[in-house]
């Protein structure tokens, strides 16, 4: 876990929740992180995040649990937001990642890092498919 290695070098309080996200005009997805509060009470993330987010929401939430290995104990959560003609895709996108992720916590996969989405068949044209019905391709 980012945010615990960081207290150990740098002093804060880790603080675990929910990281919100949006995939725009999809759904909202709420993603087990943590956090650090740093001595004057302010939050700091110190995760990479690959989507170059530069400000995130973080939703604190004290019963949430990390495996021993630092990996999340909970799937993601999702809420459609999308217009009705894409909702039964994006309702198939959220299956497939969540039974992704099932698989990923019950084998300690997701604690190492590792990504199945290459590996999950017809995934990825799902994912594309869906981009461009959003972007009007």
């Amino acid at each position: 876990m980012n945010a615990q290695a960081y207290t150990f070098g740098h002093g804060g309080e880790v603080v675990v929740g929910w990281e919100i996200r949006t995939s725009p005009k999809l759904f909202h997805e709420a993603v087990q992180h943590a956090v650090v509060r740093q001595s004057n009470g302010s939050l700091l993330d110190v995760t990479p995040h690959p989507r170059l987010e530069r400000e995130t929401c973080f939703v604190e939430d004290s019963t949430i649990e990390f495996s021993n290995a630092g990996g999340a104990t909970q799937i993601n959560r999702y809420y459609p937001i999308c217009e009705d003609r894409l909702r039964s895709k994006v309702d198939e996108l959220i299956e497939i990642v969540c039974r992704q992720q099932r698989y990923m916590i019950e084998t300690g996969l997701l604690a190492f890092g590792f990504n199945m989405g290459d590996r999950v068949e017809g995934l990825n044209e799902l994912v594309e498919e869906l981009r461009s019905e959003v972007n009007g391709e």
